[in-house]
């Protein structure tokens, strides 16, 4: 779900047991990380991070909540995901043999997409520090940058290296949840899977 309002949200509390307080998550991009697990599903936040310019000197963050169940994986985030939608895609395409058969298997598929490409941006913002360290050096860079600019950098890959690490620790624990991926679910084995976002 893309942007939904609170009442969409609220359709979801009476169709899957949401609870007021993940719904209220939802609402709000705090760039943090949750793990909530219930009795019939789990909800968890992960973030997804982007170069915003070609240099990637401006990083934006999303959030992305989940809803794991037996059956069903709800995404819900407040703007377009396109690494989201090609997990998602690149999944439906995969034979049958390969797909995942529980919901816990296809948030494990569809979070690793998205933490490589978070590793990505930390690349490629990582690789922009020597290109402006060399032009402090050359005198090339404003006041303000140095102020500004390269610290913000600095404290952006501090930041999404924690959280990434974090995440990781998360994927990792509800991997083992056999909750999520000890019972086979038919639907997600048979049905073609597609981005309903």
């Amino acid at each position: 779900l893309e942007a939904p309002d609170r009442e969409t949200l609220e359709k979801l509390k009476a169709t899957w047991g949401i609870r007021p307080q993940d719904i209220d998550d939802c609402l709000r991009d705090e760039r943090k990380c949750t793990v909530r697990k219930y009795r019939d599903h789990t909800f968890v936040v992960i973030n997804d991070f982007n170069g915003e310019e070609e240099n990637c000197r401006s990083i934006s963050s999303q959030e992305i909540h989940c809803f794991i169940g037996q059956g069903y994986l709800i995404t819900v985030h407040t703007g377009p995901m396109h690494e989201l939608t090609e997990a998602m895609n690149s999944i439906g395409e995969c034979l049958a043999a390969e797909r995942p058969k529980t919901s816990g298997e296809l948030f494990v598929r569809v979070s690793a997409s998205i933490m490589e490409h978070n590793h990505e941006t930390i690349r490629r913002v990582g690789e922009e520090l020597p290109v402006l360290d060399a032009q402090i050096k050359g005198g090339g860079l404003s006041e303000k940058t140095l102020r500004h600019v390269v610290p913000e950098i600095a404290e952006a890959i501090h930041t999404i290296s924690d959280l990434l690490a974090w995440e990781e620790r998360v994927v990792t624990s509800l991997s083992e949840d056999q909750r999520l991926f000890g019972e086979k679910d038919p639907s997600l084995a048979l049905n073609p899977l597609k981005s309903r976002q």
